[in-house]
């Protein structure tokens, strides 16, 4: 776990503002400190932003994740000047989490993370026999297109974001077939990891800083993964059997009669 950083740098900003009971404005941070402004200003130029008022009950984040060091740091000074903040949630891309619980935790690092990855159900027996495996084994053709253009085919691309994770889930299934599925990856060694295109970054750790997503290298074995949720009768949930995993039963021995 990496600690949260605190500046000891005094600041002086001005009083959250309402419109009416919800706090609006927006918190930014364009690499020389986070400061508050009345504005909603474009991510272009800036580090992150985060907003209120988009959404009762949020700060809604872009351009960082939970797992980014210096955005925690920056929100818990945030939260020591405003501590009206410690009543809503973050909202980053798929994960509401608390602003309290993040300002009194750790920021889990690279090494501990655990992954989301979307596909469908058709194609769940190869993920079954083979593992994730890059589409320039597979000959699949990419089912998500990013904002820097196609996957690259020698990566399986993995996310932290819940929305990320699903909005690739029913891609897959527009391409394949069947319904779309998001799985959940175990921790992997970070030698294999790479910066998913996207995020404009040159290494893993930064690329999951900012958009939660990294491309991985190689195949994914089935003991890794599993089965974490779907989408059934427009409703996202967890399989119906509690055991979760990809990996093939094993087979029973009959008995000769």
């Amino acid at each position: 776990m990496q600690k949260n950083r605190r500046s000891s740098r005094p600041r002086r900003n001005p009083e959250l503002l309402k419109k009416g009971t919800r706090l609006t404005g927006s918190f930014s941070d364009d690499g020389s400190g986070w400061r508050y402004s009345d504005e909603y200003p474009s991510i272009r130029g800036q580090r992150w932003v985060a907003s209120l008022g988009l959404s009762r009950g949020e700060l809604s984040v872009e351009g960082a994740t939970e797992y980014d060091p210096s955005f925690r740091s920056s929100l818990a000074e945030m939260a020591e000047q405003y501590p009206e903040l410690l009543a809503l949630d973050a909202k980053f891309d798929g994960p509401r989490i608390p602003i309290a619980a993040l300002v009194q935790s750790d920021v889990p690092t690279i090494e501990e993370t655990s992954w989301l990855h979307g596909t469908s159900s058709g194609a769940l027996q190869s993920i079954v026999t083979y593992g994730l495996r890059p589409r320039g084994e597979t000959g699949a053709a990419p089912a998500f297109v990013g904002s820097a253009g196609e996957s690259r085919p020698e990566y399986v691309y993995l996310t932290t974001q819940r929305n990320m994770a699903r909005m690739a889930a029913r891609a897959a299934a527009r391409s394949s077939g069947g319904v779309p599925v998001v799985l959940r990856v175990e921790p992997l060694p970070v030698s294999r990891m790479h910066p998913d295109e996207d995020s404009g970054k040159d290494v893993a750790e930064e690329s999951l800083w900012r958009i939660g997503s990294i491309a991985y290298r190689g195949s994914i074995s089935p003991d890794k993964i599993a089965v974490d949720e779907a989408l059934k009768d427009g409703e996202w949930s967890p399989p119906v059997s509690s055991n979760r995993r990809t990996s093939r039963p094993k087979r029973t021995s009959r008995r000769r009669r």
